[in-house]
């Protein structure tokens, strides 16, 4: 489930607020493979009600919504604010669930307005405990290095034995330190956050399904 969402990046630019009123982006619901959880995000773009004019003084607020049932009730389950830091945006794009139906597994997107780096950060809700864990994929990486690098990585879901598939692309910039060698596929436990460097033979299983929001 790898087409981006419109919670995903949403920037001023594209979408076009009007001053001192947001503009709300809703993005589909993911149904669990038992049918019995759903969860959408929402993205809230705005441009401050003030005088100053920086084309980067855009504010992003996402939410993750989750509920259970035909007729879900759903809360917040995450809630990311950008008022206090107006030059960093922010989106979420919801990966998959679990095969079990227990784990929710999205990518909260944070970037740095005027900048083309996308940071990934790895968002696990659990529908059984309602507890949500969050880790910065750099951090993982960079636990694996034990040095500070960086890489391009794409969140690309659920492997058949319950582990996490990333895909991480090499940084071939001079003076820029690359976290992986060569582009290649990472699993990534789910448990522990440890990865394991696997074959690109190994298929992601998708278990959820998508639908539109009404």
């Amino acid at each position: 489930m790898d087409k981006t969402q419109p919670t995903a990046f949403a920037i001023c630019e594209d979408v076009k607020p009007q001053i001192g009123k947001p503009a709300l982006i809703h993005g589909p619901y993911m149904i669990s493979p038992d049918g019995l959880h759903k969860a959408y995000a929402t993205v809230e773009v705005q441009v401050p009600d003030s005088g100053h004019k920086d084309e980067y003084d855009c504010r992003n607020h996402s939410t993750l919504f989750a509920g259970k049932g035909s007729n879900s009730q759903f809360a917040p389950v995450l809630d990311v604010a950008g008022a206090d830091n107006p030059t960093r945006g922010n989106g979420l794009q919801l990966v998959d669930w679990s095969s079990d139906s227990d784990t929710l597994l999205a990518d909260l997107m944070t970037w740095r307005y005027g900048s083309d780096a996308i940071e990934h950060n790895l968002v696990l809700y659990s529908s059984r405990t309602g507890v949500v864990r969050q880790k910065p994929l750099s951090s993982v990486f960079r636990s694996v290095s034990n040095q500070d690098c960086f890489f391009d990585g794409q969140i690309m879901g659920f492997l058949v034995d319950g582990r996490i598939a990333v895909r991480a692309t090499a940084i071939g910039e001079e003076g820029i330190v690359s976290c992986v060698e060569r582009t290649g596929f990472w699993a990534l436990d789910v448990s522990d956050f440890k990865l394991r460097q696997i074959s690109g033979e190994r298929v992601v299983k998708h278990n959820g399904h998508f639908e539109e929001s009404k």
